[in-house]
């Protein structure tokens, strides 16, 4: 059953500081489930129990490589129960929503500069000294090729 809403009554009992929080973790939530999805990056997520806000951490996963696991990762992103049932009563209908869709357009609105980027990875990743290194970074710019691919799609 889902619990995280009873930490944000618990840990913010103002009712300001409590609107303020949730809206922050929801906002955040939905730039980071928008942000994971376009680097390949669908796990782990840390929040920030000061503020409410939601950041990745753990970015050895990125670049699509938790399709490569022995359980492949098969989702676009982390939307638990648990975490939809904290954003209040439109869990992820309203302002989670919302917000997806500008930080998609914003994204979007910009993907020159995030191929700018990838592309500056790649050619990173193409001076690679040891062999080990090399078979470490061909996966990850097998996953920014994809990446690029389905960015320049759009």
């Amino acid at each position: 059953p889902p619990v995280f809403y009873k930490w944000f009554l618990k840990h913010f009992p103002e009712p300001i500081q409590w609107l303020a929080s949730r809206t922050r973790y929801v906002k955040t939530l939905a730039v980071m489930s928008i942000v994971g999805y376009v680097v390949g990056h669908v796990d782990n997520t840390m929040f920030d129990v000061t503020s409410g806000d939601t950041v990745h951490v753990d970015l050895n996963l990125v670049f699509g490589k938790g399709e490569d696991l022995s359980v492949p990762e098969r989702v676009p992103f982390r939307l638990t129960q648990n975490l939809t049932h904290a954003m209040g009563v439109l869990e992820s209908a309203g302002l989670y929503t919302k917000t997806c869709e500008v930080a998609m357009t914003v994204l979007l609105r910009n993907k020159q500069s995030l191929l700018g980027v990838f592309q500056t990875l790649l050619n990173e990743l193409d001076a690679a000294d040891s062999a080990s290194q090399k078979v470490t970074l061909r996966s990850i710019q097998k996953g920014i090729t994809k990446i690029i691919g389905s960015i320049q799609k759009k």
